[in-house]
């Protein structure tokens, strides 16, 4: 009989501990399921203005219907931002003060000596508008400047250095 009471007593403790794994196994795996939604924001950079420099002159001086004595300009654009841009266009011009060229870095205008006088016609930029340009990374462009004939006495431009412009966007 002794033989059958161990028996019993050993299927009663592993039933027992059957249930007790599956009890706890249940009470582990029971849980609930939801979802959330939460909001950050990120902050948008902005473009940087380029730096625009004369880096090379050749020819010249101007001379009034002087078509040898064209000058031209050498520019470099430089994307001084914190990330690739490009641009949409390049212009060129005589800084004017009103209708009279200006001469220096500030930009003293020169009374006599009209703007309409000369012409600042730009070439074919180094990178193409809508072209990327890395930080740090630069492109050429000239601007050949000439001071077409026009019939009227130009003394006063003797002796000038107008501005010219070279115009980003």
């Amino acid at each position: 009989m002794r033989k059958y009471f161990n028996t019993k007593k050993r299927i009663v403790a592993g039933v027992l501990s059957v249930a007790i794994l599956a009890a706890t196994a249940g009470i582990a795996a029971a849980y609930f399921t939801a979802g959330g939604t939460g909001t950050g924001s990120a902050t948008v950079g902005s473009s940087t203005p380029w730096t625009v420099s004369q880096t090379g002159s050749s020819g010249g001086p101007l001379l009034p219907n002087g078509a040898t004595s064209d000058v031209t300009l050498t520019f470099t654009v430089t994307n001084g931002g914190t990330s690739a841009q490009s641009y949409n266009s390049l212009a060129s011009n005589v800084d004017s003060s009103s209708t009279f060229i200006t001469t220096g870095p500030n930009k003293t205008a020169v009374t006599g000596c009209l703007a309409a006088w000369f012409t600042a016609t730009k070439g074919t930029p180094s990178v193409a508008a809508g072209t990327p340009v890395a930080v740090g990374g630069n492109f050429t462009e000239t601007v050949v400047v000439d001071m077409p004939v026009n019939g009227t006495n130009q003394d006063l431009c003797q002796a000038t250095t107008p501005n010219i412009n070279l115009v980003v966007s």
